[in-house]
């Protein structure tokens, strides 16, 4: 891969590590293979960049090395040990105080001792332009390509780290692969070979699970789970999420009407719900010049408590401006906005105050929400569907449900924003009562590793005299448990638009492009 266009000596390339293989306070071997046609000589480092215990951004150099002009250098350390509560972790290749363009190669880790030779291919000019990912294409005939053996990559009947280090070079490099390797290779039946399946032949390997995933078909079922792999793995590729940059300044008029769009009218919809036994109700915005020959990505959009379909449109909020005006600019995708009517209670339309017993009733809007709701909008308007094109929003209440359906939820939802999210979701006390919690603070995480969020985004303010420190809580819970997320804290923000305006200018902006 070439690393061009650097701004800054830090500027490098990316893979992220993930915490149920590379785990932290263990051990492990990291290579890389680094070469520059500029300079003389260029200094390279192999560099971890994570959280530490206490949520705080880390460095540590792993490895570095001198490298002529036109000459692969390796970077190698063989016993390297991740910093115990390590979190967020990724894995970068870099320069030391230059902006040299550079290439990448054979970017892996593995077990404590494992030695790596390289086998790399050297370019004849420095590059000139970003790389782009490389991918793997699908079996193009009519008929797909039968497998052989899944998981067995480099065809040589059998599965094991080599076919990871076939399987990374042809995406990271763009390697070709012959069919039956492709169709051997794509062991989640989806059609499309990605990182998700070498992490999956690669967990298969080193026993984290017992077969491959294939659905509902049980694919080399482990007899003898006592072999260690001994040969390097790659390094999985560097996240959507961990390329945003919040930005917590709100542009004046935002969220206002501007001459020259054409803004939607709100659509009240009434769709049944067999969850609540009643016919409940929910307001549809749809993107400027809405045309139903398109598909559009569709956001779900939650209200706090005691509130209805109503209470987040409109001026103040102005969340459907913010969207069609993001649009209008080429910033945000167009896209359905569906502001929900959350409370789901079979034996009353109306909720009577703020008890840990109505909780209950808007934690079962997640069944509604997915059983009835997304059914009805699927059906009667032009969506593209998946977890790619499917986001969920909200405020207090609804950045509470927004928070438990994104974690519960991860293989239908790809994109979760909480605006001052209520107590509830873990744990806590407030002046409801006490919130027994949906899950354990440790499980406040998702643990699906083929269906992480594209983008999970809290919210908080400093001056939030409702829920107080809770959003704030959530934030820290997520980043001990490991989970990649974005925390925005607005200063002098209370339990309002003061926080969810600047939360929604960037999520919207984010959502659908992961």
């Amino acid at each position: 891969a070439a690393v061009t266009d650097l701004t800054d000596y830090w500027n490098g390339l990316g893979r992220t590590l993930d915490p149920s293989v590379f785990k932290p306070g263990s051990t492990y071997s990291f290579s890389a293979m680094a070469m520059q046609n500029t300079t003389a000589s260029e200094h390279f480092k192999l560099s971890l960049e994570y959280n530490d215990a206490s949520g705080t951004q880390s460095w540590d150099t792993i490895a570095e090395a001198d490298g002529s002009k036109g000459e692969w250098v390796q970077l190698e350390n063989t016993e390297y040990t991740i910093p115990a509560g390590a979190s967020g972790m990724t894995l970068y290749v870099e320069t030391d105080e230059t902006t040299t363009p550079f290439f990448v190669d054979e970017a892996v880790g593995g077990v404590k001792g494992a030695k790596y030779t390289a086998d790399v291919v050297k370019p004849t000019e420095a590059p000139t332009e970003a790389p782009t990912e490389a991918k793997t294409d699908a079996p193009t005939e009519e008929k797909p390509v039968e497998p052989s053996l899944y998981g067995d990559v480099d065809l040589n009947k059998k599965v094991d780290i080599l076919d990871v280090i076939v399987l990374n070079k042809s995406l990271m490099v763009g390697e070709k692969l012959s069919d039956v390797a492709k169709a051997n290779a794509d062991v989640d039946r989806n059609r499309s070979i990605n990182e998700t399946d070498s992490l999956n032949i690669l967990k298969y390997i080193v026993e984290l699970i017992p077969s491959l995933p294939t659905g509902d078909v049980t694919v080399n079922p482990k007899e003898d789970p006592t072999e260690v792999p001994t040969e390097a793995v790659k390094v999985t590729d560097k996240s959507y999420m961990s390329t945003l940059t919040v930005n917590p300044d709100l542009p004046a008029g935002s969220g206002s009407k501007k001459g020259g769009i054409n803004y939607s009218t709100p659509q009240k919809i009434t769709y049944h719900s067999t969850v609540a036994n009643r016919d409940k109700e929910a307001n549809v915005v749809l993107p400027p010049d809405y045309d139903p020959s398109k598909k559009y990505p569709v956001m779900y959009v939650n209200h706090g408590i005691m509130g209805g379909c109503g209470d987040l449109l409109g001026e103040g909020w102005g969340i459907e401006y913010t969207a069609a005006n993001l649009a209008a600019e080429g910033k945000a995708k167009p896209m359905i906005l569906v502001f929900t009517s959350m409370y789901t209670n079979p034996n009353s339309a109306f909720c009577t105050g703020v008890t840990l017993e109505e909780c209950k009733h808007y934690d079962a809007f997640r069944e509604d929400l997915i059983e009835c709701l997304m059914p009805y909008i699927n059906e009667h308007y032009s969506t593209a569907t998946g977890r790619e094109n499917t986001a969920v929003c909200g405020f207090s209440m609804g950045g509470r449900e927004s928070l438990y359906i994104g974690i519960t939820k991860p293989d239908i939802f790809g994109y979760v924003a909480c605006g001052c999210p209520a107590p509830g979701v873990t744990p806590g006390s407030d002046f409801a009562g006490n919130h027994p919690g949906n899950m354990q603070e440790s499980e406040l995480k998702i643990t699906d590793a083929a269906n992480q969020p594209y983008v999970l985004f809290l919210a908080g303010g400093t001056n939030d005299t409702v829920v107080g420190q809770f959003p704030q809580n959530y934030h820290k819970l997520l980043t001990t448990n490991g989970q990649e997320h974005l925390w925005l804290e607005v200063q002098g923000g209370g339990h309002d638009a003061s926080v969810v305006a600047p939360m929604m200018y960037n999520f919207l902006q984010y959502a659908f492009k992961g």
